[in-house]
């Protein structure tokens, strides 16, 4: 649509960091952040590791100046540490600087297929002309009641036409939150050069199961590789969502309750190009998958024994003896472990790995070690 412009300005998401034991924890977390680095094609004199990490996070990384990669943090349902990666306004747009071979879909499917869960996800309309409705208009509407929308709270308007409007519906907890407001003076007041002379953002913020639900809804129905940014069809998606969480009515004097049987205003719908409104459903609980923690673990763990088996000169005898050995050092799982190791016997249809078990596999790997080490 000319004139306007489709952007994910804020993107956030957490995944399990995979590590065997505490005391290789730091190992674990070197491997991620540059497997992450690699990915995202930022080079490793770019990675600062910070000297604090927020969110009740262990260690925080800064990958290039707009991109943020947080490690063992709160554990996840399977009972793991989280890693979290927060790409802002600047760290998205550094995303696509530095992977035109990539779309966000691409981006998206990456995080997926680390077990990864989407926190927040920020969809931005930026108008540059104003020529169907203006902000002031918007607010003239917001003002006298003459709108709906999925909020229960009242929008709360800052500032004035002339100096800096924003209009915020919904608040910074809400699942769904919505922002109008004066881009180019906002930005000519952080003393950053402006050529529009028109600038106004609609800009979407959806979290935690909302933002999943925003994914799902991108990889269903709205996957477009023609577009070689996003893979998606952003434009149609953005301006449904938009619908969806506000309508502009026509001038009436009926109360706000009635607002719902007046019609959309012409202005609106022209703005929006016509589209219905979307509405986005909380998404099913996710059952953490084996199936998907093996898809990450197993190339790890493929290239970790080939070089087990290289040290051991290509001895197979060898090289099961030194298996058996780090099996049974390894096998005394705490709590956290053997939940984890549950929950996927559980979905494997495996009966649970109770302490006695334990003990009886520790006892048989220790008998085999022992058979082994025997000289005949």
């Amino acid at each position: 649509m000319e004139g306007k412009e489709i952007k994910i300005d804020y993107l956030s998401a957490t995944f399990p960091l995979v590590v065997g034991e505490e005391e290789f924890e730091l190992i674990a977390v070197m491997d991620t952040v540059k497997m992450i680095a690699n990915y995202l094609n930022i080079d490793s004199l770019e990675i600062i590791r910070e000297e604090y990490a927020t969110l009740r996070y262990r260690y925080q990384y800064s990958l290039g100046d707009s991109i943020t990669l947080r490690l063992s943090g709160p554990e996840c349902d399977s009972g793991e540490r989280t890693c979290h990666l927060e790409l802002k306004g600047e760290g998205c747009r550094d995303f696509e600087r530095r992977n035109q071979d990539k779309t966000w879909c691409d981006f998206i499917l990456y995080i997926l297929r680390l077990n990864g869960k989407f926190k927040r996800i920020d969809i931005a309309i930026d108008d540059f002309t104003g020529n169907e409705i203006t902000l002031k208009e918007i607010y003239k509407k917001i003002k006298n009641c003459n709108y709906t929308s999925i909020f229960n709270s009242i929008p709360r308007p800052i500032g004035f036409i002339e100096t800096g409007l924003s209009i915020t519906f919904g608040s910074p907890k809400s699942p769904t939150q919505l922002c109008i407001y004066d881009k180019k003076i906002e930005q000519l007041n952080k003393n950053k050069l402006v050529d529009e002379d028109y600038w106004v953002r609609y800009e979407m913020r959806f979290r935690n199961d909302k933002a999943m639900g925003i994914v799902y809804e991108l990889l269903k129905n709205y996957y477009d590789t023609s577009n070689e940014i996003y893979g998606f069809n952003m434009q149609h998606f953005a301006f449904k969502l938009l619908y969806g969480c506000l309508d502009i009515k026509k001038d009436n004097n009926s109360n706000k309750q009635n607002q719902t049987h007046i019609d959309t205003d012409e202005k609106w719908l022209k703005f929006l190009g016509e589209v219905e409104k979307s509405k986005i459903k909380n998404p099913d609980a996710k059952v953490f998958s084996y199936a998907s923690s093996f898809n990450y673990i197993e190339p790890k763990a493929v290239f970790y024994l080939t070089i087990r088996l290289l040290q051991c000169n290509g001895d197979i005898e060898k090289f099961k003896y030194e298996l058996l050995k780090l099996m049974y050092a390894y096998s005394n799982f705490d709590d956290r472990r053997l939940k984890r190791l549950n929950l996927f016997l559980c979905q494997m249809k495996l009966e649970p790995f109770t302490p006695e078990k334990m003990l009886d596999l520790r006892t048989r790997l220790f008998s085999m070690i022992v058979d082994m080490e025997m000289p005949f």
